[in-house]
């Protein structure tokens, strides 16, 4: 896949995932144009881009942005990055899917019991064994697993911090996107 139409640029998960991947994202009135041309046209002027916009969480010079980093770098936004992905994160697969399509590795850690957490032995096991750069944990991670992740020295952060670095128009704070009862203890 090399192009994504959409009518509308919205935080989508296609839309995510394309701007990561550095795909063109354009309007339905490129098909047209091809059309009307009988043959392919420059995707340029109908590429979703508005340096000025941005809106319910969507830059309009998001697929441009990361369409040229990768047409200038030849890689992703997550290349040489390694992410354990916990299953009780916020949106989990789709968040693997946006590290893959951003270049970058990535494992789920599974749940192993009904309340949903990883115990951090486990964690910290895969972290190890996998060399990972970045743990994506739930938000309602206590302090002490925060903490007993972070001798791993490895970003601990939440799903939106990876949906946010894509969509947004400023790079996020990471610190601002750990889970609530470790924010601070970075």
């Amino acid at each position: 896949t090399t192009h994504l139409l959409v009518p509308k640029l919205r935080r989508t998960e296609k839309v995510i995932c394309a701007a990561a991947a550095g795909l063109w994202i354009l309007k339905p009135s490129y098909v047209q144009a091809c059309a009307r041309a009988n043959r392919w046209v420059s995707e340029e002027p109908f590429e979703w881009h508005c340096a000025r916009k941005e809106e319910e969480d969507m830059f309009f010079g998001a697929p441009r942005r990361w369409r040229k980093l990768w047409e200038d770098r030849k890689h992703g936004p997550f290349h040489r990055q390694v992410f354990l992905v916990m299953e009780s994160a916020w949106n989990a697969k789709l968040i693997m899917k946006l590290i893959q399509a951003g270049g970058g590795q990535g494992g789920l850690l599974p749940c192993r019991n009904t309340s949903r957490s990883v115990p951090i032995e486990e964690v910290t096991k895969r972290v190890s064994q996998t060399g990972a750069t970045h743990v994506v944990a739930p938000d309602e991670m206590t302090a002490a697993q925060y903490m007993g992740i972070q001798t791993c020295k490895v970003e601990v952060v939440c799903s939106r911090f990876l949906l946010d670095l894509i969509c947004k128009k400023q790079s996020p704070i990471a610190d601002n996107y750990r889970p609530k009862e470790a924010r601070g203890h970075s």
